[in-house]
This record gives C-alpha cells, structure tokens and sequence, in this order.
C-alpha cells in the first residue's frame, strides 16, 4: 500500500518538511510513501486525480468536522484498509481558512485529529479564556450554573422532548450588555450582539468525553480578568500546571481586543 502526505503550503518550512520527512520514512518498512505540497485545493485535488492503480487512491481530509480516532484505533483503521486490497491512501492538510464543500465532497474520509497523541514539537495549544471542562463533566456544571445532578436532568428531559432545543444563551448576553457593557468600541459591541447565535441546550448538560485535563500540561491560557464567571476557570488553568497570562479585558476579548489577542498568540509561537 502507498501512502501519500499531500499538503497546502505556500511557504517552505524547513522544520516542518524535515518533520514530514522523518515520519515518512519511518513508515518506508511498512509501506511506499510520498510527499508533495501544492499552492492550492485545486492543484492537490487535481494531483490526487492522476493518481493510478487497480483502486481508486482513498482521500483523506484533515478536517476539524472528521471522525476521530485513538492512536491505536487509527492503527487498526489502516491496517484494515491495508487488509482490504487498499492500494494507496492520500492523508491531505488544507488551508488555513479549512476545506471547501468540494474537497469534503470528493474525499473518501474526513479525518479529525482531536483525540490522537501528537508529538508536542508538531502541536501547541492556546486557550483565550476558555470554559474549562473536565472529563465527564457538562459545561453547565463546571459553570456552577447548576449542580451534576440538575445538568443529567436537563439532559434526559432533552432526550424526551420535553425541552426546547436552544439554551436562549444569545439573548441572554444581549440583555446583560445593556447593564454591562463590552469591553469595546460601541460600533464594534453592536456587531457582536447582532451577530450572536444561540447553543444549544444539549451543549450546556451533555457530559463531555475528554476534558482539560487530557491535553496534558504545555498549554498557554489567556486569562482576562474583567469578568464574573471565568475566574473559577483560571484556577483550573492554574492546577493543570497550564502557563498562565492575565490581561485587562473580558471573555470578548478575541473581538474587542484583536490586536492584543495577535500578540499574545505571537508570543506563544515564539517561545
């Protein structure tokens, strides 16, 4: 079976064609592998199109919407298609701004990395005052919005269809902005609240699978210190051994502060 790395990149890293290297020839006993980037969607999916064999080379998109899997269950995965007659499998990483509807349409599987073990020197986390949940745990609980118990009620009530399905979370920061207004330029808060979108109930009392605490302890986290709730958050940052940076500003501050979130996030890539 082949495998094949298919990347969009305009630019030339050395650290990252090294590292695509590396983990392609580790692969060579096992497999024929090759790598090849393109200055476009168009240019890539064309180059998957030439592709020939008995089958039809499988395309996989490295997609935030794809199915997850283990380490191990990725493994079993391939070995499968390995097993089943595959002839070659085209891992694809797109752009920067995602796939477009065309790319996911002709690809075979979309694949999401969320749940596999990446080397850290391949993946860094940055958080910007993000609710923090635990394994296990729903939003809604580790909010202290309300208690576990009440969170599995909701839940099961949701499940009857005895509940609505929005949360209502929308017009709730609308009201609260008129008492307590944004930390922004006005023209830029009423952008904001007219283009909020409500969660859905579920969001809030669904348990989540894997929390915080497996994204292990090389995290930066932005903690914003003119806010109510979010304080309970920055203590979880903080006993996770997460790096810590408090800055002026509130849970908004990716819209209302864009230039202080670029340089934050710099700062992280530099270290």
């Amino acid at each position: 079976m082949k495998i094949a790395l298919f990347v969009i990149s305009k630019e030339r890293s050395e650290f990252c064609m090294d590292a695509r290297e590396l983990y392609l020839k580790r692969l060579q006993p096992y497999a024929k592998t090759e790598s090849a980037a393109f200055p476009t969607e168009e240019a890539l999916l064309a180059a998957v199109e030439r592709m020939h064999g008995r089958t039809s080379p499988l395309l996989v998109l490295l997609d935030s919407r794809g199915k997850s899997f283990s380490s191990e269950g990725f493994a079993e995965w391939l070995q499968r298609e390995r097993d089943d007659g595959r002839q070659a499998i085209v891992f694809a990483i797109g752009p920067a701004s995602g796939w477009s509807d065309e790319a996911r349409a002709k690809a075979g599987v979309l694949l999401s990395l969320g749940q596999m073990t990446l080397p850290h020197e391949l993946a860094r986390v940055v958080l910007l005052d993000a609710v923090l949940v635990h394994s296990n745990e729903a939003v809604g609980a580790a909010m202290k919005y309300m208690p576990a118990e009440q969170a599995a009620a909701v839940q099961a009530a949701l499940a009857r269809g005895e509940l609505p399905a929005g949360s209502g979370v929308h017009e709730q920061q609308r009201a609260m902005a008129k008492d307590d207004p944004y930390d922004m330029p006005p023209e830029r808060e009423a952008w904001l609240l007219a283009h909020l979108s409500d969660m859905p109930l579920a969001a809030v009392v669904t348990p989540i699978a894997a929390g915080a605490e497996t994204l292990g302890p090389d995290v930066d986290y932005l903690a914003v210190t003119k806010t109510v709730m979010q304080p309970v958050m920055h203590d979880r940052a903080r006993a996770l051994g997460w790096r810590v940076t408090e800055r002026g500003g509130d849970h908004a501050i990716l819209v209302g502060q864009p230039q202080v979130t670029a340089d934050y996030i710099l700062s992280c890539a530099a270290r």
